[in-house]
């Protein structure tokens, strides 16, 4: 690979030259330009592949070369430099896809962050367009088969491809590890099916599963964010899977480390192609149940110590004691439960992060109340709680404890709709003139937004938009009658940002224009007669 690096500044180009080891990363050659119309002179002579470069110079700035690269398509990762951290210069930065925007002085521990991302995003880009240059590679037969019959045998329709196996040299006492991979995205991602990714996914299981007695057999997704990938077991049912687990682990540290993707993964037994279909239906099980599962793995047949568990007597009683309010009782129970595993914190912590049947139970309740508990529960305090519940028993009882007041608080709300209603009424009542969103109330009382709008419209007789339209218009009617404040502004007071649209929702409410109104409520306030009726 080969770097570039623009700048006006001679000593600056100096600096970033000597700051890294560039061979170390990758680079084998390293350029430099003082301007732009330089850079591009030495891109069209010599292959480049990353470019490092300041924003601020002479005539055509770094921006518009950014851009200028952007047009012809080159696909060179780009990593810019300023002095001004101007919201303006982020924004076209962000626009132009742009590797890293990073403030001068920069130093070597950032810079070397955003060379390792460029490289990575270069690799990325290098394996989409190789996919795109060479379709044959798509249709490798033998590939696009395997892929054609593990897509249809874990959703079941083994019987639509059961002539595939002998094709594929599949015996009928091979052995098969489904592993079910999930990906959960942070705040630098967006789309987690973004169909790059996608691809990036599976090319990186294939590469990193692959051993000399492992060998992956397909990696499928089978919806956004969920991959499936078919390990073959070469030298029979004893194998030790231990190097398996050893890649998975390094398959979650490469999502997060270049992907930011943070990975759940889930193993199921060493079964024939024939159990595939219902391995991974009781991994996907394993998983939808499984609370705060990003970053683990799991073992679908992974057991616990004896005594250490929920029963089910007691799992029914707790649900007994939290459809019934009876937080005390609940408490109590709980608490016994948990005092008679205090000689082995050992089991109590895992029971607390694999079985978590008290969590869930909670969870059940609450889906019940079709309030949503992973918004409910995805705030600092909980996932605080949460992480110190292994500490010691106070420790568990703070966080189940937290679980129960919190569950039937919102619980005892929604139950009574016309308190929730009350609760986003008064929220409307003084953000009417905001950008307000259905998912934004339903935030507030932790209810679905479909079930918000259906206890709303039962309790007022209005839809969501029908209130908030009522109380702007309300307001409007109150600023022109007492105010002298241009028509136009009353419409952005009020939360109307059109002053077409404002003037057609007035008209058809009040059956007059705004400026009609204002109008004759100044005629009726001269002549002491009642101003016109809303």
């Amino acid at each position: 690979m080969n770097l570039l690096l623009v700048d006006d500044d001679v000593l600056m180009l100096q600096d970033l030259k000597e700051i890294l080891d560039w061979n170390a990363l990758g680079f084998q050659k390293v350029y430099t330009a003082e301007n732009t119309a330089s850079a591009q002179k030495m891109i069209a002579q010599v292959p480049v592949h990353v470019i490092i470069c300041d924003i601020e110079m002479p005539g055509s700035s770094g921006l518009d070369f950014m851009e200028t690269l952007q047009n012809s398509e080159s696909g060179i990762p780009c990593i810019l430099l300023t002095s001004y951290a101007r919201f303006e210069y982020a924004r076209r930065a962000i626009d132009l896809n742009v590797v890293e925007y990073l403030l001068k002085p920069v130093s070597a521990e950032p810079l070397q962050s955003a060379v390792e991302k460029a490289v990575q995003r270069l690799k990325l880009s290098r394996q989409m367009n190789t996919a795109k240059k060479y379709s044959q590679y798509w249709l490798d037969e033998e590939k696009n088969t395997a892929e054609y019959f593990w897509n249809k045998t874990a959703r079941g329709f083994l019987a639509e491809v059961y002539s595939l196996p002998r094709k594929l040299g599949y015996g009928e006492t091979q052995l098969f590890i489904p592993v079910l991979i999930e990906a959960f995205q942070d705040d630098r991602r967006s789309q987690i099916d973004d169909p790059m990714w996608e691809y990036a996914v599976k090319n990186v299981g294939y590469e990193i599963l692959e051993q000399e007695h492992l060998l992956p057999r397909c990696v499928i997704s089978l919806t956004p964010g969920r991959w499936l990938a078919v390990v073959s077991i070469v030298s029979g049912p004893e194998t030790d899977l231990s190097p398996l687990e050893e890649r998975l682990d390094v398959l979650q540290d490469t999502a997060g480390k270049f992907m930011h993707m943070e990975l759940s993964i889930s193993m199921g037994n060493a079964v024939s192609y024939r159990d595939i279909y219902r391995e991974v239906s009781e991994l996907e099980k394993l998983l939808d149940s499984t609370m705060n599962r990003r970053g683990r793995i799991l073992y679908k047949d992974q057991t616990l110590p004896r005594g250490t568990t929920c029963t089910q007597s007691e799992i029914r009683l707790w649900e007994t004691l939290l459809q019934s309010a009876d937080k005390e009782a609940l408490k109590k129970s709980l608490y016994t439960f948990l005092q008679s595993t205090a000689r082995d914190l050992a089991r109590l912590a895992a029971a607390a992060m694999e079985n978590q049947d008290f969590a869930q139970m909670v969870y059940s309740f609450l889906k019940q109340k079709e309030i949503q508990a992973h918004r409910l529960f995805g705030d600092a305090e909980s996932d605080r709680l949460y992480q110190n519940a292994v500490r010691s028993i106070d420790h568990m009882y703070a966080y189940c404890s937290y679980l129960i007041d919190r569950a039937l608080c919102y619980a005892t709300i929604t139950d009574n709709s016309k308190s929730a209603v009350e609760i986003i009424q008064n929220f409307l009542d003084t953000h009417y003139a905001e950008d307000i969103q259905r998912n934004d109330l339903s935030d507030i009382v932790f209810v679905s937004p479909d079930h918000l709008s259906r206890l709303f419209k039962k309790e007022t007789g209005l839809s969501l938009m029908q209130y908030v339209t009522k109380k702007r218009i309300t307001a409007a009617c109150s600023l022109l009658a007492e105010s002298r404040m241009p028509i136009n502004r009353v419409a952005l007071q009020v939360g109307y940002g059109n002053f077409a649209y404002f003037s057609k929702i007035f008209r058809e409410i009040t059956g007059m224009t705004p400026m009609n109104y204002r109008k004759q409520s100044q005629a009726a306030d001269s002549t002491g007669k009642d101003s016109p009726p809303f």
